[in-house]
């Protein structure tokens, strides 16, 4: 084994520490498997592209969390699959496969296939999701990132329409992202640009937003560029490129309950190899890397963020969080080749470990005020 490779191993095995901004301080714990290639195969999916998404408000949690994941080929229909599980075993029992025509009504007639991404609870009654969506509009292969919500426990969706689009519209031009934050009384939605690793974000104001779902209509969002929020989210051009390479990319941005600050665990391939990082910010566009918490084999990871109580609707976590990603699975049995789009076994599966956070507290005067929830107009 070469010294690189040893790196790595010995990474994945042991607990990392890190120094945070502002005297926080953090440790990680060893990465165990909670989910094996078995068990996708099981709960209705072949390979893991994308992040475990949890449904809030479904479940018992911490005993069972109810989880999305969506992947198939077309001739599958672009299915959803919901299972539940522990945190500590997610893929136990198989609650429904849909497709796309059975999971998301499409009243504007956007068109293309729609993965949720992420969700946020703002109330008991009601759900919102960040959707990726491929093969959009009549021009080919376009991506775009829109917003649906759901009023029976994400059992099934309404997609109001497309709401971001990349710098480049063509099919090159991936949109990749779909971590959303709430921050003065704004929704903000990150994404990656032109398929590469540029971090963007954009938002939409909480009124606005609720009333697109009221009326059932596309959300207006806006892109940060040069200093203002003033770009237009369907409009081609490059946004401002966020300081930290993947931020926002396939992952979720959580604001800590203790400090006011958000965190988020990025994947960065550099000098310590295909590693997570840690990364914090007051203002959700200056972000600091914080250090590695772990690293992997592979570029799959696809992270998940969630609160060791299992609570995952409103964005926030205490001082202690899991980290969900995919990675390859060593000696692990491959599931069996797909019908679908993929056509061979795979050897991949869900990790998890948990960081501790030891935060400063803000005085009063440095203090965010808290986020709050308006209601539905």
């Amino acid at each position: 084994m070469n010294h690189k490779m040893l790196r790595l191993f010995l990474a994945a095995l042991l607990p990392s520490a890190g120094i945070c901004a502002g005297q926080t301080t953090f440790t990680a714990g060893k990465p165990v498997v909670v989910m094996t290639p078995d068990e996708i195969t099981k709960m209705g999916f072949h390979y893991p592209d994308m992040q475990l998404c949890p449904i809030p408000g479904k479940g018992n949690p911490p005993l069972k969390v109810r989880w999305m994941h969506g992947i198939g080929s077309a001739n599958a229909g672009f299915p959803a699959q919901v299972f539940e599980g522990a945190l500590d075993r997610p893929g136990q029992t198989r609650i429904f496969v849909k497709k796309q025509s059975g999971y998301f009504s499409d009243p504007n007639r956007a068109g293309g296939n729609k993965w949720l991404m992420s969700i946020y609870q703002h109330s008991r009654d009601l759900l919102i999701g960040v959707c990726h969506v491929e093969n959009a509009g009549s021009g080919g292969n376009l991506f775009r990132i829109g917003i649906a919500f759901s009023t029976n426990g994400g059992d099934s969706w309404t997609y109001l329409g497309h709401s971001l689009v990349s710098a480049v519209d063509d099919e090159k031009a991936n949109i990749a992202g779909g971590a959303w934050a709430i921050k003065d009384e704004f929704f903000h939605v990150f994404f990656i640009q032109n398929g590469g690793a540029a971090g963007a974000v954009a938002r939409a104001s909480m009124k606005d937003l609720l009333e697109a779902v009221r009326d059932k209509r596309p959300v207006p969002f806006h892109k940060f560029a040069n200093g203002e929020w003033a770009m237009p989210g369907l409009s081609t051009g490059d946004a401002t490129t966020l300081n930290v390479p993947q931020i926002g990319n396939h992952n979720n941005v959580r604001r800590c309950r203790r400090d006011d600050r958000f965190y988020q665990v990025v994947y960065s391939v550099g000098k310590d190899g295909n590693a997570l990082h840690l990364c914090q910010s007051s203002d959700l566009i200056h972000w600091t890397d914080l250090g590695p918490i772990g690293s992997g084999t592979s570029r799959l990871f696809y992270l998940t963020m969630l609160d060791v109580s299992g609570e995952a609707g409103d964005g926030t976590i205490g001082e202690a969080f899991y980290v969900y990603y995919a990675d390859e699975v060593p000696n692990a049995r491959p599931s069996p080749p797909s019908p679908g789009n993929w056509d061979k076994g795979n050897s991949h599966g869900y990790y998890r470990l948990r960081v501790d956070l030891k935060t400063e507290v803000p005085s009063e005067n440095s203090r965010e005020h808290p986020q709050t929830r308006p209601s539905l107009p």
